[in-house]
């Protein structure tokens, strides 16, 4: 236990010359998917404060609706314009696809979780799409087939994002590795969205079951932000010259 901790603090003091960010910021990077969690499931539990929460992280919820495209988009354009740096300094073709992919990627679930703008823009959902769809909405992780285990693709996220800590020491692979100060957040995502889709099949404790239902939309949240994050860190670290693997 001794060797793990001490790994993980030099780990965390080595990112702040990696990434050029201050002890502060790293640590709080390192720690806040704990508190996020812990600090929820306790409001949660709490009879005069669960139904304030459960207002603030339902599914249709605007705040964490917002929130949520905010950071999906956000890390998206900046994915971008590292695709861009990569190209104009003619790095690695692996680099470029992956960036692009992710990038990509990112910007179309941000516009998922805003409806593709439908909240803003269109009153009425064409009659074609809204009667294959569970909520009657222009996206796709609402239609009938997608609806029912959908905390898989969170977890796979996770599962992703840890592999990408595995391979960080990896020489030919490190550059599109996760930074190591983001396992809390993949682990966490990984555990509480796997609870959540063993519980489709099997019966579990009531008030687990309870829980990781209410954390459905935090688990949301937090592939956003660690989605994000990823791509500012990795940009950061690509700007340095990939002084040292962290």
């Amino acid at each position: 236990m001794e060797n793990i901790i001490s790994r993980i603090k030099f780990r965390i003091i080595a990112a702040e010359k990696v990434y050029g960010i201050g002890s502060s910021v790293i640590l709080m990077i390192f720690l806040s998917p704990f508190f996020i969690v812990f600090i929820i499931s306790i409001f949660l539990q709490l009879s005069s404060t669960r139904p304030v929460v459960i207002s603030i992280i339902m599914e249709n919820q605007l705040v964490m609706r917002s929130l949520t495209s905010m950071f999906l988009i956000a890390g998206g354009f900046l994915g971008l314009r590292l695709v861009l740096q990569i190209k104009k300094q003619k790095k690695e073709l692996l680099m470029f696809w992956f960036y692009l992919a992710l990038s990509i990627g990112l910007l179309i679930i941000g516009m998922e979780k805003v409806r593709w703008g439908q909240q803003f823009f269109i009153s009425e959902v064409p009659s074609g799409l809204s009667n294959i769809n569970h909520q009657a909405e222009t996206v796709i992780h609402s239609l009938q087939f997608w609806r029912k285990h959908l905390e898989l693709l969170p977890m796979i996220f996770g599962f992703a994002g840890l592999f990408g800590v595995w391979i960080s020491n990896r020489r030919h692979l490190s550059k599109i590795s996760s930074p190591y100060i983001l396992w809390p957040w993949f682990v966490i995502i990984t555990i509480i969205s796997g609870i959540d889709l063993f519980s489709d099949f099997y019966e579990i404790l009531p008030i687990l079951n309870d829980l990781v239902d209410d954390l459905e939309e935090v688990m949301e949240i937090m592939v956003s932000i660690s989605g994000f994050l990823f791509i500012w860190l990795n940009s950061r670290r690509f700007r340095l010259g990939y002084k040292e693997i962290v």
